[in-house]
């Protein structure tokens, strides 16, 4: 019977060949013939057939002899390469042995063979034709295939696991997480989206708004899981809309599913193809497995958000009725300065206040700072407080140390070592 042929995958074998010239080899190869399918053939060296016998004619699918000596031999390989490849080998070495490569039957459908030929030189002046052997081995090739595919699928899978558990920023989760998909499925474009954050690859943000809103306009569930081989040829019902938009982006083919938290819909994957092609059941359920990963990690990130924002709001809540309880202003500074220190987690913290005219600084209350005391009153113009204090702006920096420092008109460079946060307080 003739076998579908699958489109390559990136985990899949390509289709090369593979030339060796050891005689021993092709002796020892020949030998484990007796017993095998094996299509025998000889053809001239310009790639007329001059014979075969049935199992070749069988293995491509040709009804007869006649039909097969219409086809140039030369074309019977998918990779154009082999044939040349073949001959050289012929030349240099007499024979060709373990050539492994993709041959197209007469149905267009595509066997893996692996073929044996050595080159014949007559005596009388005949002209030299090569005698050549072909095994089926697609069954081989296609059970390492599977083997190989399963493999970069569970790769993905716990690369992308990983990844979610380890997230703390969503749009870098969904490029690395989308990337992976595309590599392992040798699909040519793909969006993975929630309502917060959406990531496209392979197509422009004008292309996935009008694929987004095509999708939301059918009738159908928008973030079903669902595999379309050929929008062209066999949209899904209901879908005249979405079709055309798909089209009109290049693509033929698609595959989507949701992005689940705890059984909730909250986004969706999907992947395209340039060319129609056939998703396996087994991609389909890469694709939903990822969204369920994805899923997982956004109501993670969720929640750690909400106790993030909990822990303010219950900081807050203290700092106001500490500050309340407080029976003066000097009271009320080590509370605000050290509420500040366990916000950021900082192991230094000072408060200052400006002069009238917004010249100097006086500090009012510092930790772990020694050289600010209070009391001490810098300038305003050349530090980054001032700045702040101007601009009304925050100014951060993860490494203050690596900042410009200017001289102090009492004294040396002046540094603080890390991370640092400069907030303007109003009033």
């Amino acid at each position: 019977m003739p076998r579908q042929h699958r489109e390559p995958r990136t985990a899949r074998p390509t289709q090369s060949h593979r030339i060796t010239a050891d005689r021993r080899d092709a002796v020892t190869h020949a030998d484990s013939l007796a017993d095998a399918f094996v299509g025998l053939y000889r053809a001239s060296l310009d790639g007329r057939v001059l014979d075969a016998n049935a199992a070749l004619l069988d293995m491509l699918g040709f009804p007869g002899l006649d039909a097969l000596q219409e086809i140039d031999a030369r074309g019977w390989y998918v990779d154009p390469t082999v044939g040349p490849s073949l001959l050289d080998a012929l030349e240099r070495d007499g024979m060709a042995t373990n050539v492994e490569c993709a041959i197209r039957r007469h149905d267009g459908d595509v066997v893996w063979a692996r073929l044996i030929a050595r080159l014949v030189r007559p005596p009388d002046g005949v002209p030299p034709y090569l005698e050549g052997a072909l095994v089926d081995i697609t069954d081989r090739v296609r059970a390492e295939e599977e083997a190989r595919w399963r493999a970069a699928r569970f790769e993905t899978l716990n690369a992308i696991t990983s990844s979610a558990v380890a997230a703390t920023d969503l749009e870098s989760l969904f490029e690395f997480a989308i990337d992976r998909a595309l590599k392992t499925l040798g699909a040519d474009a793909g969006n993975m989206w929630t309502m917060t954050t959406s990531v496209l690859r392979g197509m422009s943000r004008e292309a996935g708004a009008s694929l987004r809103e095509a999708r939301l306009a059918t009738g159908a569930d928008p973030y079903g899981a669902r595999a379309v081989n050929d929008w062209t040829a066999h949209p899904p019902a209901d879908s005249e809309q979405l079709a055309a938009a798909i089209a009109m982006t290049g693509f033929s083919a698609s595959m989507r599913a949701p992005i689940l938290a705890e059984d909730r819909v909250i986004g969706g994957v999907v992947v395209f193809s340039v060319s129609p092609r056939v998703w396996a059941p087994d991609e389909l359920q890469l694709v939903e497995a990822i969204g369920k990963q994805i899923g997982a990690a956004v109501h993670r990130l969720q929640l750690a958000e909400v106790t993030r924002r909990t822990a303010e709001l219950e900081a807050f809540c203290d700092l106001s009725r500490r500050l309340r309880e407080a029976r003066g202003e000097q009271e009320m500074y080590p509370i605000v300065v050290e509420h500040a220190r366990q916000l950021v987690k900082a192991d230094q913290g000072a408060l200052a206040f400006a002069s009238p005219e917004k010249e100097t600084f006086t500090v009012a209350y510092t930790v772990g700072i020694e050289k600010e005391m209070p009391g001490w009153v810098f300038g305003a113009q050349p530090v980054h407080s001032g700045l702040a204090l101007r601009t009304g702006t925050t100014f951060v920096t993860p490494n203050f140390s690596a900042e410009v420092a200017a001289p102090w008109s009492d004294g040396p460079l002046y540094h603080l070592a890390g991370p640092l946060v400069i907030v303007p307080v109003r009033s």
